[in-house]
């Protein structure tokens, strides 16, 4: 299948229509009604989501931070998803130079300062620079409607892929099929989206190119029927991995019943896990999708006065490939502690980083995960770090990259912050603070 999408959208730039240096360091101003402490928020929105209850999620100054990649110049980037209420045009893309020796929160470990590269976006889910050093920013869609509970799948919004150039143009190069992009990343001339599509077991990777005597933009379906795809790498052999976040244990698998269950959003969103977390391989020469290991835990988010499933899977969320094959896997779900001990088993593999050996090997099912980093462990014994955000001693980590020195850097979007990781994944080495200025 291949579509051309051969009228543009307007690029998604900035408040009132303009577009600011991609590599300007001041942040855009920006929408009046996205000022930090605004009360303007959805009124349809569940209670906990207004300023009535001690303002909970309504914390503009959060950065939610949500991918990171290597950009061309061995430099880290890092996107911003924002916090509820979502104001339009706040969120941005932040580039670290020297995540050590340049900033600490605590004193002791080393950090970096995240300066502003990209300014203006919508909620932001991904990002990934190609071979011509354009940056590539997914925007998911504005997260206050997807907790509207008076909206359906079916009306919310696309997603939306931008392609920001090095001298600031910005180009919005998808369209209506994009449905609840989740990843993207680009490689060889083709920029490659992870999407959700408005069903945890219809998710689907596209490809996207770009003909370069009309300069329309085109895509065709490479994978479906994936679960909730999400972090994607090459691997040592060349082809494309994706990251299967899974859907948990799902409404219609005949041991529901016995599937074990927490509370998320107490009254409105619980989770129920399973071992459904998965990676699989687009073949680049030939085509084609297969899924060669499945046994990652994840939880897929439903509710529990009804039993419905939601759209939202959570588990497994970025994937980064090391030279030698070992397969990195950022991990995790907003879990405190005592939530990652009541899910028992399933629990140990959304603590922070896997580390997945074997995946190359005569036989990819066999392959074994092992907890490397426990990140909610350590935002228990951390506490506080500097980030000013309710997850204080909470972990979500979101996605994970092999840095150009070698490291794995990890970002959390419960803390704010993007880890600095020894090359074995054992050890924290630096804490880069994401946070916005209020």
């Amino acid at each position: 299948m291949e579509e051309t999408l051969n009228e543009q959208t307007p690029p998604a730039n900035a408040t009132e229509g303009q577009t600011p240096p991609v590599n300007s360091t001041e942040a855009q101003t920006p929408p009046t009604n996205a000022a930090p402490g605004n009360e303007d928020v959805i009124p349809s929105l569940p209670a906990q989501y207004s300023s009535g209850n001690a303002g909970f999620f309504n914390r503009q100054n959060e950065a939610v931070p949500t991918a990171v990649t290597v950009g061309p110049d061995g430099a880290l980037y890092a996107s911003e998803l924002s916090a509820l209420p979502y104001p339009e045009g706040y969120a941005r893309v932040l580039r670290v130079g020297e995540p050590e020796g340049v900033a600490s929160f605590d004193g002791r470990t080393p950090g970096g300062i995240g300066q502003i590269y990209a300014s203006g976006f919508e909620q932001i889910n991904g990002l990934t620079f190609d071979e011509d050093e354009a940056l590539y920013v997914l925007e998911y869609e504005n997260g206050s409607t997807v907790y509207d509970p008076t909206l359906s799948t079916e009306d919310l919004p696309p997603s939306r892929l931008i392609r920001v150039d090095p001298d600031g143009t910005r180009e919005q190069i998808s369209g209506e099929e994009l449905r609840f992009g989740n990843y993207v990343f680009a490689h060889e001339g083709k920029v490659y989206a992870a999407i959700n599509n408005g069903d945890v077991e219809e998710g689907q990777v596209l490809a996207y190119e770009q003909n370069s005597k009309s300069g329309e933009w085109s895509y065709e379906v490479v994978a479906k029927n994936l679960k909730n795809p999400r972090g994607m790498d090459i691997g040592p052999d060349g082809n494309l991995y994706v990251l299967e976040s899974g859907d948990g244990t799902p409404a219609d698998d005949p041991n529901v019943d016995d599937a074990l269950s927490v509370q998320f959003i107490p009254g409105l969103v619980s989770q129920r896990a399973g071992y459904t977390g998965a990676i699989g391989r687009i073949d680049l020469k030939n085509g084609g999708y297969e899924r060669l290991y499945e046994g990652l835990p994840s939880t897929i988010e439903y509710d529990p006065n009804t039993g419905e499933d939601r759209i939202l899977s959570i588990g497994p969320n970025g994937l980064a490939i090391d030279n030698d094959g070992t397969a990195w896997i950022a991990s995790g779900g907003g879990l405190s502690e005592d939530t990652a001990e009541a899910l028992g088993e399933f629990g140990e593999g959304l603590r922070g980083v896997l580390k997945l050996e074997g995946l190359f090997g005569k036989d990819p099912s066999q392959a074994t995960w092992t907890l490397a980093l426990d990140t909610v462990q350590y935002a228990l014994k951390n506490g506080p770090d500097g980030a000013t955000t309710l997850f204080n001693t909470q972990s979500n980590l979101n996605d994970i990259e092999v840095g150009s020195d070698g490291n794995l850097y990890a970002v959390d979007a419960a803390r704010n912050v993007m880890y600095g990781i020894s090359p074995d994944g054992e050890e924290v080495e630096s804490v880069t603070v994401l946070q916005k200025t209020p």
